[in-house]
């Protein structure tokens, strides 16, 4: 199957995808990790359409056929109508585009959720139960500071998201990670914190780590800065505990795990507004600013650049950044329309 193609209502109909969404193991988990790695471009639909599928409220009570039939009537009455003309009125092409998504998501997910709460509820049939997440997401370009319920910080990088339950659930602080945060987490010695990656774990009663785990790039980076945590991979197979100022490397392919130090500016420095590069190439330095600004990196030769650059940069600006490494790497650039072309 080519994913590369697919928009965000592709997703929404696809079982596989919903499956992995709703009830996610190491298979799915290693599946779709591939599918990002050969596909970076469909990040942000992915985790679009996760959002939309975790958002949807799980009721005990499944709709009647007169419920849909009168649901479903009303969503093909207002799509035929002229109030959504969108060639006649392009201004309200986003409001056609969400009511086709809104007539996916009762036409295809309902069932599936329903079903999902029906093998999930509990016994008690006269307490009605709704799980509410919460997610939060930044595109690329963005940054942001956010507050759990249990008043834990968490510094939300560029391109990522986090998603939970509303107020946690009862046994422990459980959270979803796409992409890279950084957690100062409030002790509860009741309550373990546990950060959930694509292929990787972190458990914590009260402690300060990142975790970066982005889709797009080979390996999962977990680097600890105060107290203590237990890292385990998704199959069980590997458990780490981890001492401040330690770092471990998991290989998203191969399973394999690397204990180190790591550099704070480095690793942690980007949460504090600190863009830090060691001997950098090209290509890192043009992956980490496109991220970090939201904009692309073109050539205008057919050869990358011979970089080789050090140096950080604290809160700047683009255009402060392009100055400086053009200046010492010697080249030429132009930015326009958030493309930056390199000459």
């Amino acid at each position: 199957m080519n994913y590369r193609h697919y928009q965000l209502e592709d997703f929404l109909c696809d079982e596989d995808f919903k499956e992995w969404v709703l009830d996610p193991n190491s298979r799915s988990n290693n599946f779709w990790g591939k599918v990002l790695r050969s596909s970076p471009d469909i990040e942000s639909r992915i985790i679009q359409a996760k959002e939309i599928i975790l958002n949807m409220e799980f009721k005990e009570e499944v709709p009647t056929e007169s419920d849909f039939n009168e649901v479903l009537s009303n969503i093909s009455d207002a799509i035929q109508s002229n109030d959504y003309e969108v060639e006649s009125q392009p201004e309200l092409h986003s409001r056609f585009y969400w009511l086709k998504i809104a007539a996916i998501i009762l036409i295809v997910l309902l069932p599936t959720i329903f079903l999902y709460k029906s093998l999930n509820q509990s016994t008690e049939q006269d307490e009605q139960i709704t799980i509410e997440y919460i997610n939060k997401f930044n595109p690329a370009g963005q940054k942001s500071k956010i507050y759990l319920p249990d008043g834990t910080s968490v510094w939300l990088n560029s391109e990522s998201s986090v998603s939970y339950v509303d107020g946690f659930e009862i046994d422990q602080r459980r959270v979803e990670l796409i992409g890279e945060a950084y957690f100062d987490i409030v002790k509860d010695a009741k309550k373990p914190f546990v950060v959930k990656a694509n292929n990787v774990s972190v458990m914590a009663l009260g402690t300060s780590f990142n975790v970066r785990d982005y889709q797009d790039e080979d390996q999962v980076n977990i680097s600890l800065t105060t107290g203590e945590v237990l890292v385990t991979t998704n199959n069980d197979l590997s458990k780490v505990y981890l001492h401040p100022g330690e770092q471990v490397i998991l290989g998203r392919t191969d399973g394999r795990i690397v204990e180190s130090k790591f550099d704070p500016r480095t690793t942690i420095g980007w949460k504090d507004g600190l863009i830090y590069f060691e001997n950098a190439s090209y290509a890192e330095i043009t992956k980490k600013l496109q991220r970090w600004y939201g904009v692309k990196f073109k050539l205008l030769s057919d050869t990358s650049p011979d970089w080789g650059y050090t140096g950080s940069f604290r809160e700047s600006s683009l255009e402060m950044v392009m100055e400086r490494l053009s200046y010492v790497e010697s080249f030429g650039y132009e930015i326009h329309n958030n493309v930056v072309w390199i000459k």
